[in-house]
């Protein structure tokens, strides 16, 4: 776990969570000129499988909205998430991590944003010590 943690780190967050959870939150803030925003999310996570989702909802009502998937299984982990602007544009990336050989990890990850260009990259990782 210690070696999938140090290789996350270098090469990019990923969420693990191992026993099966969930949760739902929202909140509404009110400003001092009395318009209000909202805030709503919800993430589950079993058996190495993880999803998350999640909205914000401003004063003039315009919503924009966020999600996410993460999962890990025999040393491969995967992440992609996406998020959509409130006027539709949408933004996406994608990260993959993958242990190579003991103390040793790979990676590779895309995005794209809300104009359509794409950036790679990849790397990897091994333990010195």
């Amino acid at each position: 776990m210690r070696k999938l943690l140090l290789a996350a780190a270098m090469l990019g967050s990923i969420v693990i969570v191992p026993a099966a959870s969930a949760f739902e939150a929202q909140s509404t803030v009110t400003g001092p000129q009395g318009q209000t925003a909202t805030r709503s999310g919800s993430a589950s996570c079993e058996g190495g499988n993880c999803t998350r989702s999640g909205a914000v909802t401003g004063p003039q009502g315009q919503t924009a909205t966020r999600s996410g998937s993460a999962s890990c299984a025999d040393g491969n982990c995967t992440r992609s998430g996406s998020a959509t602007g409130p006027q539709g544009q949408t933004a996406a990336r994608q990260r993959s991590v993958t242990r190579t050989a003991p103390g040793q990890w790979s990676g590779q990850g895309t995005a794209t944003g809300r104009r359509g260009g794409t950036v790679a990259r990849s790397g990897s990782v091994q333990r010195g010590w």
